[in-house]
């Protein structure tokens, strides 16, 4: 865990001003972008736009690495490794769609 610590004002003001989280064209790439992760993984996408939300990496109550919950728990958890980060996506996209596909969803 990092080690945070409380700034005094003059550091607040002195600190370079970040681009707005809530604005998509942060990253300089828009939805739409090939290649982007909303073309990639539409079922994620629509999933985390839609109200639920992913976890991606090992905690304290799961050693998988990727997982799909929403408001009332955990619909789904991947497996405790993936080789890439790309294909966890993966993976959870296909839960995704099997979910659908037996009326979880």
């Amino acid at each position: 865990m990092p080690k945070l610590r409380k700034i005094s004002a003059q550091e607040y003001e002195e600190t370079p001003e970040l681009p707005d989280p809530d604005s998509r064209q942060a990253s300089g790439a828009s939805p739409q972008t090939p290649g982007s992760i909303d073309q990639r993984y539409p079922y994620l996408s629509a999933w985390v736009t839609g109200g639920g939300w992913i976890e991606i990496g090992a905690n304290e109550y799961s050693t998988s690495f990727v997982r799909i919950l929403d408001i009332g728990g955990m619909l789904w958890e991947g497996d405790d490794d993936y080789p890439s980060l790309d294909a966890a996506f993966e993976a959870a996209e296909a839960a995704l769609v099997q979910l659908e596909a037996d009326g979880w969803l």
